[in-house]
């Protein structure tokens, strides 16, 4: 059905219903008014009528329509567990890669987009990061896995390099 013509057949409907109700009390000996009959045949059409109306999910927003600013868990309420894992980290490669690189990714990230309202997630935003990054942060953000290596110099100019944003 036609969702313009819901609501108005949902009532029309119950209104029928409550019509039909009086003669059917009739046949069975009980007597039911007119009115309170027709009255709770529009009560229960309408209520229908706004069940079938209610969507049954939450509509998705549009796809352009983005949060401001990247994640609540990124960049800066991770700088405690950050200092736990450097010492381990510098040793060894897999887990600079696993742990200390992504928090690293998602500091320089958040960065980034609080210094310089710059949206890394984005195409024209990460195009304009890439400007006014250091060569350093670029590497940190965009460098294949494996390539980068923690060392007390390297984690210096990273952390020169964000401080300067």
């Amino acid at each position: 059905m036609n969702g313009r013509w819901t609501a108005p057949a949902s009532v029309l409907g119950g209104l029928a219903l409550g019509a039909a109700v009086v003669p059917a009390a009739d046949y069975v000996g009980t007597d039911v008014p007119w009115a309170i009959a027709l009255v709770a045949g529009l009560v229960a059409g309408a209520l229908l009528a706004i069940w079938l109306g209610t969507p049954a999910t939450d509509p998705l927003p549009p796809e352009d329509e983005r949060p401001p600013g990247p994640d609540s868990n990124a960049g800066l309420g991770d700088l405690g567990v950050l200092v736990f894992t450097l010492d381990g980290a510098s040793r060894d490669p897999e887990r600079f890669e696993t742990r200390v690189r992504p928090q690293l990714a998602r500091l320089a990230v958040d960065r980034i987009w609080h210094a310089r309202g710059l949206d890394w997630h984005t195409p024209e935003g990460r195009a304009a990061a890439e400007q006014v990054v250091g060569p350093h942060t670029r590497a940190l953000l965009t460098a294949p896995p494996g390539s980068l290596r923690l060392t007390p110099q390297a984690l210096s100019d990273w952390t020169e390099e964000l401080e300067q944003l």
